[in-house]
This record gives structure tokens, C-alpha cells and sequence, in this order.
């Protein structure tokens, strides 16, 4: 006599979330690998097509048809660089020149809305002072120049006092991870 099992599917709901937890966390982890690995498979199958194609129709052999399909999609890249970069170079000095312009009129077309609205209508800053975009800007500059700059500067204080200024026989006994190496 066998003992019947209910149907549907094994293994508990929590190993099921922790092999979902581990797949999860490979692909975050090889994303970057996972990324190239499909740019390269989509290039291989252009290529392949291309030569393929100069196969079929002049019967050129597929390595020099490879070869010709890099250097005809090199080229046609090359080509829409040349095409399109001074286009883009004048867009982007247009905007450079007119950015200061553009942002006082934003600025100025959000006091006026934050002026429409009466509870706000007391917050909004008198003319000839900053007004909310001056203001958002100004915070977030100063949170980096407090924030990130000094970081930046003791690590690199740091790294010159390590590399130049025996600070490494001031580390000594001290297990310090780094991924660079010293020879004695």
C-alpha cells in the first residue's frame, strides 16, 4: 500500500525564496559580465549576417566577408560621427550660453507659483533674493563641498602619506586590507 503525497510543488516556500535570494544576487553580482557577454553574442550574430550576405550574393569567402563587415560598420560609424558631431558641439555651446538665461526663468516661473498659492505666498523669497531653484542648487552644492570634498582630500592625504611618507611603517601590526601590494 502506498502513502499518496498531495499534489503541487515540492521543497518548502522558503527554500524556494532563498534560491530566488542566490539567483538574484549572481546576476546583480556578473551584471556587468552578463551585459558585455550580450553585447558581444549580438555583434557576433551582425557579423555573421554580414558575412553571410557577401557569401551568398559575391561569393567572397567568410573571413574576408567578417573582415569587410567590420570595416564597412566601422566605417559607417565613423561616418555618423563625422555627421552628427557638429550638430551636437552647436547644441550643446547654445545650451552652455543660454543656460544661466534659462535658469532664472525657471526660477522666476517657480516663485510665481509658489506665489499663487497663499499658504506658500509668505515663503517666497523677495526680489533680488535667490528664489527656490537658487536656493535647492546652493543646498545641494554646499552638501557636496561639505559632504564629498574632505573625503576626497584625507583619501588622498591618506594615499600620499602611504606611498611617499612611510606611512605604512606607521601601519605596521595593523591588519590593513588593500588591494595594492608593496614589496620590501
Amino acid at each position: 500500500m502506498s502513502i499518496a503525497r498531495p499534489e503541487g510543488p515540492r521543497g518548502s516556500p522558503l527554500g524556494w525564496l532563498v534560491l530566488a535570494a542566490i539567483v538574484v544576487a549572481l546576476v546583480v553580482r556578473t551584471v556587468d559580465v552578463l551585459l558585455v557577454l550580450f553585447f558581444a553574442v549580438i555583434l557576433a550574430v551582425y557579423l555573421d549576417a554580414i558575412a553571410g550576405f557577401l557569401r551568398r550574393i559575391f561569393g567572397v569567402p567568410q573571413t574576408l566577408g567578417l573582415a569587410a563587415g567590420v570595416a564597412l560598420s566601422l566605417g559607417a560609424l565613423v561616418g555618423m560621427v563625422v555627421l552628427i558631431a557638429p550638430a551636437v558641439t552647436d547644441q550643446v555651446s547654445d545650451l552652455l550660453t543660454n543656460l544661466p538665461k534659462y535658469l532664472t526663468d525657471l526660477d522666476q516661473s517657480i516663485n510665481r507659483l509658489v506665489g499663487s498659492v497663499p499658504v506658500l505666498r509668505r515663503n517666497v523669497a523677495a526680489s533680488g533674493e535667490p528664489g527656490v531653484l537658487a536656493t535647492a542648487l546652493n543646498g545641494i552644492f554646499g552638501f557636496f563641498r561639505r559632504a564629498a570634498v574632505p573625503y576626497l582630500r584625507f583619501g588622498v592625504e591618506f594615499l600620499i602619506e602611504l606611498a611617499f611618507l612611510d606611512g605604512r611603517k606607521h601601519l605596521e601590526g595593523f591588519d590593513v586590507h588593500s588591494l595594492i601590494t608593496y614589496e620590501a
